[in-house]
C-alpha cells in the first residue's frame, strides 16, 4: 500500500470535550472486540491446521503461514494503523534492514508478506501470540553470543532457498530520536556472500490535534532487553524513563482515530564484503532517511 505520510507537526493538544471522549471510548471498545475476535478465530484455525498437519503433513504444513499473515492484517486494522511507503519497493528476493522504534514494527510483515523477520526468540514462547510468530516462520535469535554462528548459518540457508528476510540491526527499540548503532553480528552471511542489502526507515504519525507518536504510539523501554540479572539496562532507562505498563499504552493507542506507519525506502541496495563496514554503511543510509519522531 502506498500513500503520502502526514507531515511532522508540533504542539498538538487534544480538546477533552465530552463528545471526543465518548468517541474515543467507543473506538477502544470496538477495536478491542475486533482484536479479540480476530485473534481467537485465527488461533483456532491454527490449532485445526496443526492437528491436520500431524495426519496429512504434505497437504497442511504450508497452510499455517497464510493464517498467521491474515492475523497480522487484522491486527494492523484493529489497532487503527494505516500503512504507507515512500520510495521504491524492492522486487523479488530481498534482505531488508530497518530501524526499530516500537513493538508495532513487526507489522511491516504486511508490506512484505513474502518476507520472514529475524526476531528475538522470546517471541516464540509467548502465550497464544507465540503460535502466530512460529507460524510466520521467523528466524529466531537469542542474545547469546554462542548462538550467532548458528543464526548466520540459518540466514544463509534461508537466502539460498530464495526467502526474503527482514532485520532490525539495532537489536532493541529506541524512542525515535535517533537511529541507534547497528549491530553487525547477523550481517555476516550477507557480507560474505556479497548479497545486496536494502534499507528503510520507520516513522509514525498521528492526526493533527491528537497526542504525538512519542506519547501515544511508541512503547518502551524494551521489556525483553535485560541484563544477565534480569534488569532493564540503565542505558535504556536513561533513554525511555522508568518502565511503564502495557495496558494503558494500548488503550491510548486504540483511542486514536488512526495512526500512520510510514516506511521510507532507500533507492539502491548496499553491498560490502565486511560485516562491520556493511553495518556502518547501512546505519548511515538509514539515518539519512530517518527524521526524529515527535
Amino acid at each position: 500500500m502506498t500513500g503520502r505520510a502526514d507531515a511532522p507537526h508540533a504542539a498538538r493538544l487534544p480538546a477533552a470535550s465530552p463528545l471526543r471522549i465518548a468517541g474515543a471510548v467507543m473506538r477502544v471498545a470496538f477495536r478491542l472486540t475486533r482484536l479479540f475476535a480476530a485473534t481467537v478465530a485465527c488461533y483456532c484455525a491454527l490449532l485445526a491446521i496443526d492437528a491436520l498437519a500431524r495426519l496429512f503433513p504434505a497437504q497442511f504444513e504450508s497452510r499455517r503461514r497464510p493464517i498467521a499473515l491474515a492475523w497480522v492484517r487484522q491486527l494492523r486494522k484493529s489497532i487503527g494503523q494505516r500503512a504507507a511507503t515512500s520510495g521504491p519497493l524492492p522486487r523479488g528476493q530481498v534482505f531488508l534492514v530497518l530501524n526499530h522504534v516500537t513493538w508495532q514494527d513487526f507489522l511491516v510483515q504486511d508490506l512484505f508478506p513474502q518476507g520472514r523477520l529475524i526476531a528475538m526468540d522470546s517471541l516464540r514462547d509467548l502465550p497464544i501470540l507465540g503460535r502466530f510468530f512460529r507460524a510466520l516462520d521467523y528466524v529466531f535469535v537469542s542474545r547469546r553470543r554462542e548462538e550467532v554462528a548458528h543464526v548466520n548459518a540459518e540466514i544463509r540457508r534461508r537466502l539460498i532457498r530464495g526467502q526474503s528476510l527482514l532485520l532490525a540491526p539495532e537489536g532493541v527499540i529506541s524512542p525515535g530520536r535517533a537511529v541507534q548503532r547497528f549491530r553487525a553480528a547477523l550481517l555476516e552471511s550477507v557480507a560474505q556472500d556479497g548479497f545486496p542489502v536494502h534499507y528503510a526507515a520507520v516513522h509514525y504519525h498521528t492526526p493533527r490535534g491528537w497526542p504525538p507518536p512519542s506519547r501515544s504510539v511508541l512503547f518502551g523501554p524494551d521489556p525483553y532487553y535485560r541484563t544477565t540479572e534480569g534488569k532493564i539496562p540503565h542505558s535504556q532507562l536513561e533513554l525511555w524513563g522508568p518502565p511503564r505498563p502495557f495496558l494503558p499504552h494500548l488503550l491510548r493507542l486504540l483511542s486514536l482515530p488512526y495512526h500512520r506507519y510510514t516506511l521510507t525506502l532507500g533507492r539502491d541496495p548496499i553491498v560490502r564484503g565486511d560485516r562491520i563496514d556493511l553495518a556502518n554503511a547501512l546505519h548511515e543510509a538509514v539515518s539519512r532517511l530517518f527524521h526524529p519522531i515527535d
